[in-house]
């Protein structure tokens, strides 16, 4: 895409550009001076403007000229910096839209409010037959071979020795400056076109996309479902698998690609486009937290078409629920998905008994003027299935999925307020041992549109001192309910981790016992044991080995036990200081930095930790774990491994954002309040998570080496992800 150039605007009261201008006295002229934004020229100096003083500066809010057919993000090359240096784009406000299929000049106008003072500016889009200038960016290059940091190495650059993970294709080259996310809701679309038609789930809705188009389908909260696994009883709950339906662009091929153009910390901008051409067709916004996809077009006529199975009719309403056949005129249309298939009951042992239907809504908000053609589309029974759109006064149009025709007016109502970008950061209160996060949804009012919603997930409103609607969701993840605003905040506590336990001090506690439970591991821990879990090839199974070790060396200094210590540390040093560091060609044992991706991975493939980026956090947790116990134990540790411990962890556990060779709290998902495990998510149903308890455990790990080297950003972050 073409990189917006920067420009310094500095506001005055009436918030118009000015020059620094050239002062004169009776005696004396001054030459004009380069004051940076902020300041202004008083005679031979630059003077800091008072009435700026909150602010540091504002780029890329020029007036700008854009090739037409590609896609206009409204944040693209904007920055907003406090005076502090803060960066707080995320808090402008945008209103306007930009039909970038219609040549044309459209109107922004942006609006800051900050430290209770309210900025606002405007821009001109113009939308024209340019050229377009697409990016060159690359991934910053590294040098090939063995890295050495302090006594460690570790190996980038060519390897063909080992796995690596797929070369994410699919996202556009300026978003090569960072590097790459991965484990997140979204990201098998970074990987495969379509992201293999894979759900990806915004809660309450799942969407994909498929040779149709894109699917929209709320679940709804599914049913339960029973087994009896050896005489054990268990349970699951459910969605169905039934995709409700698709909505595609007239102008697009069932061929077509699908393109990452940006994202956020909960969101996602993926444009549609023809094979082999770079025309946005048709590009979508999809954000956890949004009852609504948000969808915006080159070209104006759409098809929306509805499954065919496991449901008895369909039903089309105006705003005022008057049923609408054939032709409709207006703002908005409703769908109604007549007894549509939701489940099964189910009950103990494992018995799977009779469907459950549900009437299902969906509410299309579009400009108006928008033509509304109701069809048959490839229906066996010849049932209107397919709506055809045809967009009236702008390109763009929302969907919603209501729980019936008395929420369409609330829905319809906020459907107009667009997401662009969304902003999830938190703030450590150390005495109050508190954390509060942040949650920020930068919303753009279209035309027709009054103010933003958002859909609050159960560990959110249960922590948050907010006032929330009537409005609310059924989903596997629990009750959501309607938050109107953009923004709120949660306080959860935090009262510090342990290493590990204490010696009891009851009388049931015999450390004899302990001792001989000690000796007992040490035995069985034998370095010349090829077949145990300290010799294993890959650091999971090695993990086994190294979590017992760490405790073992608790246990043992708090007992006094100094020679069982000092075979403990001997023991987790054998391994873990084989994947610290690189001894030569034929170590089989070592760390590698995959710079496509700016991750850090194994020479060994167990469970796809190289391949697939999967399972960093579990895994690289049980060894920083190891390494801040051992640090513990033996204050030459960090000296010696310090940095290649940090390099480790700076592959889940990177604290700062913008970053070229790690990603931010890569495995983190700061919406959902929980690390995700693969690194693609590439499943029918989405990421997975499968261990809680070793995600927690690389959280603690975090903390306890940032305790250990002083890091308080990194402690404060991984405070914040446990």
């Amino acid at each position: 895409m073409k990189k917006l150039s920067m420009l310094v605007l500095v506001l005055v009261m009436s918030l118009v550009l000015f020059a620094c201008h050239e002062e004169t006295t009776t005696t004396t002229t001054y030459a004009p001076l380069d004051c940076e934004y902020g300041y202004h020229q008083e005679q031979d100096a630059c003077v800091k403007d008072e009435d700026l003083s909150t602010l540091g500066q504002i780029l890329g809010l020029e007036d700008i000229t854009v090739p037409v057919g590609h896609y206009f993000d409204v944040f693209e090359g904007v920055q907003v910096l406090s005076s502090e240096m803060e960066d707080i784009t995320y808090l402008l406000s945008v209103r306007g839209n930009v039909q970038y299929g219609v040549e044309g000049t459209y109107g922004l106008s942006y609006t800051l409010i900050y430290q209770n003072e309210t900025y606002s500016m405007n821009r001109a889009v113009t939308v024209a037959d340019v050229a377009d200038t697409p990016s060159t960016q690359t991934r910053p290059s590294v040098t090939s071979g063995t890295v050495s940091l302090g006594e460690g190495s570790y190996v980038t650059g060519t390897d063909t020795s080992i796995a690596h993970p797929t070369t994410p294709t699919y996202l556009e080259k300026d978003l090569l400056v960072d590097a790459i996310p991965s484990s997140s809701w979204w990201t098998s679309l970074l990987v495969q076109n379509w992201g293999g038609s894979n759900g990806i789930y915004t809660n309450p809705l799942r969407l994909a996309f498929a040779s149709g188009g894109m699917e929209i389908t709320d679940p709804g909260d599914g049913f339960v479902q029973f087994w009896n696994v050896n005489n054990v009883q268990t349970i699951a709950q459910f969605p169905i698998a039934l995709r409700d339906g698709y909505l595609m662009s007239s102008s697009l091929s069932s061929s077509y690609t699908t393109q990452v153009l940006s994202y956020g910390d909960s969101h996602v901008k993926v444009a549609l486009r023809n094979p082999s051409s770079t025309i946005d067709e048709m590009v979508v916004t999809m954000a956890q937290g949004s009852p609504y996809v948000f969808v915006e077009t080159a070209h104006p006529n759409l098809t929306y078409t509805f499954d065919t199975a496991g449901v008895d009719n369909y039903r089309y309403y105006d705003l005022e629920g008057n049923q609408v056949t054939d032709t409709f005129t207006g703002e908005a249309l409703i769908v109604e998905m007549v007894h549509r298939h939701s489940g099964y009951e189910c009950t103990p042992p494992a018995n799977i008994g009779a469907a459950q239907y549900e009437d299902k809504y969906y509410l299309i908000n579009t400009p108006a003027n928008t033509v509304f053609t109701i069809s048959s589309y490839n229906h066996p029974f010849g049932l209107d299935n397919r709506v055809s759109i045809a967009l009236g006064d702008r390109n763009t149009l929302s969907i919603a999925s209501i729980q019936d025709l008395s929420e369409a007016a609330y829905y319809h109502e906020h459907g107009y307020n667009f997401i662009d970008m969304t902003h999830i950061s938190y703030e450590i209160d150390a005495v109050a041992s508190n954390v509060t996060t942040t949650y920020h949804y930068s919303f753009r009012e279209v035309p027709g549109g009054s103010y933003g919603v958002m859909v609050l997930m159960p560990h959110q409103y249960k922590y948050a001192d907010v006032e929330l609607t009537d409005y609310s969701y059924r989903t596997v993840r629990g009750t959501l309910k309607v938050l109107e605003g953009d923004t709120f905040q949660t306080v959860l506590n935090f009262r510090g981790l342990l290493p590990g336990f204490t010696l009891p001090t009851d009388d049931s506690f015999s450390s004899e016992d302990a001792v001989g439970y000690l000796n007992n591991l040490n035995t069985s821990m034998s370095l010349t044991d090829m077949d145990g879990y300290i010799n294993a090839e890959g650091p999971y199974w090695n993990s086994k080995a190294i979590y017992p070790l760490a405790q073992a060396i608790i246990i043992s200094r708090q007992l006094g036990e100094t020679t069982l210590e000092s075979d403990f540390i001997s023991k987790m040093e054998y391994v873990l200081l084989d994947w610290l560091s690189v001894s030569g060609p034929a170590d089989e044992k070592y760390l590698y930095y995959d710079n496509t991706w700016g991750s850090v991975y194994y020479s060994n493939n167990d469970f796809n930790t190289a391949s697939e980026l999967s399972d960093h956090s579990f895994t690289h947790g049980y060894l920083v774990y190891a390494a801040a116990v051992l640090a513990m134990a033996d204050p030459n540790f960090v000296t010696q491994y310090g940095d290649m411990v940090d390099f480790l962890l700076n592959d889940y556990l990177y604290p700062e954002r913008g970053n070229a060779q790690f990603a931010y709290l890569r495995n983190f998902d700061p919406w959902a309040g929980h690390s995700w495990a693969h690194g693609f998510g590439t499943f029918a149903e989405g990421n997975n998570l499968e261990s809680s308890s070793e995600a927690l455990n690389s959280w603690n790990a975090g903390y306890l080496w940032a305790m250990v080297t002083g890091d308080t950003a990194r402690m404060e972050a991984a405070i914040y992800g446990y």
